[in-house]
């Protein structure tokens, strides 16, 4: 007997080495809960870079590499207060919907709450504006992220930006840029002096930095782009002691957004550089190289599904495995006992984001309930009974066909 329960503990603990290794192989792309500057965050962690999103904000706050350089670093206060906000709450990416006449004005940037978001799979992020004007996806890869407006008001225009210190800090002339114009460039554009031109692609470092963050647009235009830095004080971007870059794709002159329409699509991503580069021909060679091969990689198409990844899992869960929560169909596992365990506190933490979930995913999730042996975990079914009586939910009869399949003997 003794000999038996050892050999199953084995058994199950080789099963256990296998999947998480598998999980943590396929998973190149880690999305979490958090917090930051007191507001909801997802922490995506790739290969490159650590990404933190903000819920409300529907952008960037942070861009973090692997040498810990944040080169957003976005700050709440002050938030609009030119030009000390330069330092904090003017950062963000990609600060996407500006201007009065804009309802939803301070979509895509850190700081507002014009937005609600959600975790669409393991490696993409929806949003859209609480009016329902607006949308878009971010999918993430180990080395990029990638938007598509997936819905855009047809009346009024918008941009992409990037406004944060270049690795991690304001000093402009440590600093080198180019485009698909060419580069590496050294001048320093600033507020009176902004560089502008048709720009496909962009890419920014430090001379100290062996990182360089690039901007590609995918669909070529004949709109207006910025390059400029923007210093915190009166003392102009070469004095100032902290302040920001100011790059836009369809950032206008006078800061008129250019933009049109949805479907446009933008990556970012960081790259390795050897130590300290030479500032040269071939320099600007090799990273256009980089930009370009990794636009010509096939982009990554999210596949809506409920399983979603938190972090305090990690601790409270060891049977998710690292944090991974995988909600699935107990009668096609291949390892029926370890998948229902995995599955039924995950789904309670689930509970609270019933209503942000498609109508797919709430397919997905009423198709496993119903193949889950015993009753529904208690706080998930009174969650289900609220949301199946909310008249505005646009899921609420398919929640309430589940109940009432359920309670059929």
């Amino acid at each position: 007997m003794c000999w038996r329960r050892y050999s199953n503990a084995v058994r199950v603990l080789s099963v256990t080495i296998i999947f998480t290794f598998f999980c943590q192989a396929a998973l190149a792309v880690r999305i979490t809960e958090s917090h930051y500057q007191g507001r909801p965050h997802f922490i995506i962690e790739t290969k490159l870079a650590t990404y933190y999103f903000d819920q409300a904000g529907g952008g960037f706050s942070r861009l973090i590499d692997n040498d810990g350089k944040d080169w957003i670093a976005f700050k709440k206060e002050p938030l609009e207060s030119f030009p000390a906000s330069a330092a904090a709450g003017f950062r963000g990416m990609p600060n996407a919907l500006f201007g009065d006449a804009n309802p939803d004005n301070g979509g895509g940037h850190p700081g507002f709450n014009q937005c609600k978001s959600y975790v669409v799979d393991r490696q993409s992020i929806h949003t859209q504006t609480k009016s329902g004007r607006w949308a878009w996806t971010w999918s993430f890869t180990e080395t990029t992220a990638t938007m598509v407006m997936t819905k855009a008001d047809p009346s009024l225009p918008w941009w992409f930006l990037y406004e944060g210190p270049i690795a991690g800090s304001f000093t402009p002339k440590e600093k080198y840029w180019g485009t698909d114009k060419g580069g590496p460039r050294r001048d320093v554009p600033a507020k009176n002096s902004q560089y502008y031109d048709h720009i496909q692609w962009a890419y920014f470092s430090d001379v100290n930095s062996s990182k360089a963050l690039y901007l590609a647009q995918h669909q070529p235009d004949q709109q207006i782009d910025t390059v400029w830095y923007l210093g915190s004080s009166k003392k102009g971007s070469a004095k100032a002691p902290d302040g920001m870059l100011v790059f836009g794709f369809g950032r206008g002159q006078k800061a008129q957004p250019q933009l049109t329409g949805q479907g446009q699509t933008f990556t970012v991503g960081l790259l390795e550089l050897p130590a300290a580069p030479a500032l040269d021909d071939a320099l600007h060679g090799a990273l256009q190289s980089a930009v370009t091969q990794a636009l010509a990689q096939p982009s990554y198409q999210p596949k809506p599904s409920v399983a979603l990844v938190y972090r305090p899992l990690a601790v409270t869960d060891p049977m998710a495995f690292n944090g991974i929560i995988a909600f699935t169909n107990p009668a096609t596992s291949s390892n029926k006992e370890a998948s229902n365990q995995r599955s039924w506190s995950p789904l309670e933490l689930l509970a609270p984001h019933l209503t942000s979930l498609s109508k797919s995913n709430i397919l997905e999730l009423m198709e496993n309930l119903q193949a889950q042996p015993g009753p529904w975990p208690e706080v998930l079914k009174q969650r289900l009974i609220v949301a199946s009586q909310n008249r505005a939910y646009p899921q609420a009869d398919i929640i309430r066909a589940a109940i009432g399949r359920q309670a059929r003997p």
